[in-house]
């Protein structure tokens, strides 16, 4: 008997990790939309129809739902819809009726913040009041986020091997999308880096790795859900509200508009496909800030 596939999971492989959490997550609002007790995993994606993404894109704006997730959500749906037809257990005119089911209409207001050069100037200073070695990872790994706009996967994510200390520039290689691009690293960044980095030498180690209780590297790297903890750590100790680990690639984009560079080359810069994508970053205020050299000031 042939095994079925699970579309879901299928869909879900072809997101970065990152994605998937939020992907999957959509998928579970949608089931419950649906009042269905099966899991992501086990439901059955095949049975899909253009009334049910009806039905959970009304009740999801009945639920006060922000219009970026009810769309997130009919997306996490078409693709696993399509994914579904690949796999043989999707009638292509079903398909086709799954696709046609419009986004929800609305303006679409921007998520998160952009932290200004005076609370960025606060999280740095209270970062490295911290003299152990996990201060200088955490000082190393913020200024690597702020200046380069990294996603936290990413960050995670890099080896020695990516760093070149001579041209002060990171090649990321394991993006969303697989799309190499290169950052260039202001002064301070690149110090910061210098001195984290100096305590291992491989080439194959990850730059950001785990550190035990003891204040002893462990030479593994850490997880996406490590970075977040550590962003969400250091804000708190800064008394600076809620931060998150992708509002300091908001900040990055943002200091970069107000900076007057062009939004088509922080695009590339951030790797997004869509300038659409890059619009949504877009938090400045009035005042237009200096450069990513001025981001950290000592």
């Amino acid at each position: 008997m042939k095994k079925i596939i699970n579309p879901a999971l299928v869909y879900l492989e072809t997101l970065a990790p990152s994605g998937r959490r939020s992907m999957k997550s959509q998928l579970r609002a949608a089931l419950k939309v649906l009042r269905s007790r099966r899991s992501v995993d086990t439901y059955n994606w095949g049975s899909l129809c253009y009334a049910d993404m009806i039905k959970i894109r009304s009740q999801l704006l009945e639920q006060n739902k922000s219009i970026h997730t009810v769309n997130l959500c009919l997306a996490a749906l078409k693709g696993t819809a399509q994914c579904a037809f690949h796999l043989g257990i999707l009638k292509a005119e079903e398909l086709m009726h799954i696709k046609s089911v419009k986004r929800a209409p609305g303006r679409l207001e921007p998520t998160g913040r952009s932290l200004s050069s005076k609370e960025l100037g606060i999280l740095f200073r209270n970062c490295q009041k911290d003299k152990s070695i996990t201060g200088i990872r955490d000082s190393a790994l913020l200024a690597v986020m702020v200046t380069t706009g990294l996603r936290r996967s990413e960050v995670a994510s890099l080896v020695i091997a990516d760093y070149d200390h001579n041209a002060r520039q990171l090649h990321v290689s394991r993006t969303k999308g697989n799309k190499d691009r290169v950052c260039k690293l202001p002064s301070a960044t690149s110090m910061l880096l210098d001195k984290w980095i100096n305590k291992r030498t491989e080439e194959k180690e990850p730059i950001f790795c785990r550190i035990r209780k003891n204040n002893n590297i462990e030479l593994k790297p850490l997880s996406s859900q490590a970075v977040y903890n550590i962003v969400k750590a250091r804000a708190d100790e800064a008394s600076l509200g809620k931060v998150r680990p992708h509002d300091l690639r908001r900040s990055f984009v943002t200091r970069l508009l107000e900076s007057n560079v062009d939004i088509n080359t922080v695009r590339q810069l951030v790797g997004h496909t869509d300038i659409k994508t890059t619009s949504r970053y877009d938090l400045r205020t009035p005042n237009a800030r200096k450069l990513l050299e001025s981001i950290i000031s000592f």
